[in-house]
């Protein structure tokens, strides 16, 4: 549908409304944050066993560094039985391995994914991200977070998924480990800017998809089947 086309002074009367929906949602995303913070926590039981991209052991206790007390978890979508990773799970990734540096100060951040460690490393040598990521093969860490084994909804209808991607937030007090809040799906969206951007446009989103080939360097990009692919370019 055509868009209407008005003088400006009616564009601003209109723009004038909006901005006050605007500004409610704000408040409103305020009011979610507050109520948010106010979630109990629960007090993990066990000390979930990891292996950071080279194959050491570590222990989710282990993430909290430098004596920072949080530690946020983005769940990659990379189940053992795939060819690659998500390809969206990589977009978000992606601008999480740019934004580490600034989260350094505040709190620890981690990847942590199904797949085997040397998996892991062979995507961050791919992609060049040196943000840190964690594999969970062979504990219950991903079942225990609700990112394995679940379903999304895709025009309304439940599509399984044996991975999702997600966001999960621990706080350490002494020795003790606790869960704060967990969010997936569409809660993912607010962790990447350029979902905004793709909303103030004229037509929206339009089933916009990433493509990743400014991601490897002196490769291809090769969507096919919809995983990820790359092949060494000629010089």
């Amino acid at each position: 549908m055509a868009p209407a086309v008005a003088t400006r002074a009616e564009h601003d009367r209109l723009r004038a409304e909006l901005l006050k929906a605007e500004k409610a949602l704000t408040h409103q995303r305020d009011e979610v944050a507050r109520q948010r913070r106010l979630l109990p926590w629960v007090r993990l039981e066990k000390d979930y066993a990891l292996q950071d991209a080279d194959g050491s052991p570590v222990l989710l206790s282990g993430l909290f560094k430098d004596g920072k007390q949080d530690l946020v978890v983005y769940h990659m979508m990379f189940d053992p039985e795939w060819d690659g990773a998500c390809p969206l799970c990589c977009f978000w990734t992606e601008g999480y391995d740019t934004y580490a540096p600034f989260f350094e100060d505040k709190f620890n951040f981690a990847v942590v994914a199904k797949a085997p460690h040397d998996r892991l490393k062979a995507l961050m040598a791919q992609k060049g991200w040196t943000l840190p990521m964690y594999s969970s093969a062979g504990s219950d860490f991903n079942a225990d977070m609700r990112v394995q084994d679940t379903f999304m909804m895709s025009g309304g209808t439940k599509v399984p998924l044996t991975q999702v991607s997600g966001v999960s937030v621990f706080r350490k007090e002494g020795d003790v480990v606790y869960h704060t809040y967990t969010t997936k799906d569409r809660g993912v969206e607010v962790f990447t800017p350029i979902w905004a951007f793709l909303d103030i446009l004229p037509n929206g989103r339009e089933g916009w998809q990433p493509k990743h080939k400014h991601m490897y360097k002196k490769r291809g990009y090769h969507p096919e089947n919809g995983a990820i692919q790359a092949e060494a370019m000629k010089d």
